[in-house]
């Protein structure tokens, strides 16, 4: 089986930042990222072998041209809380309290 992982980077000089270490899971979902900008994101799949592809797609992250409701931003930590991992729940807190 496959295996996948994927990061991001705001510009070329930055280093990647992993979203997550090698897993059968094919998708990342509940991402805060809290930058505003154009963001580099990669997908690599690694076979039983060790061959690596990868995909690189940009993602442009913007300021709302409202401010988000309360019960949108709560959603959103309890979803990434979900997923059990202390570091993003953080992140997507630091994320959130930028905002409000």
């Amino acid at each position: 089986p496959l295996v996948h992982r994927f990061a991001w980077r705001m510009s070329a000089a930055d280093p990647w930042f992993l979203l997550r270490t090698w897993s059968e899971q094919a998708t990342f979902n509940n991402v805060l990222f809290g930058e505003i900008g154009n963001i580099t994101v990669v997908a690599e799949a690694r076979d039983t072998l060790g061959s690596v592809s990868s995909a690189v797609g940009n993602v442009e992250i913007v300021v709302p041209t409202e401010p988000l409701a309360v019960e949108v931003m709560l959603t959103a930590i309890a979803a990434v809380q979900s997923g059990g991992d202390l570091y993003a729940t953080l992140a997507a807190v630091t994320a959130v309290a930028g905002r409000t």
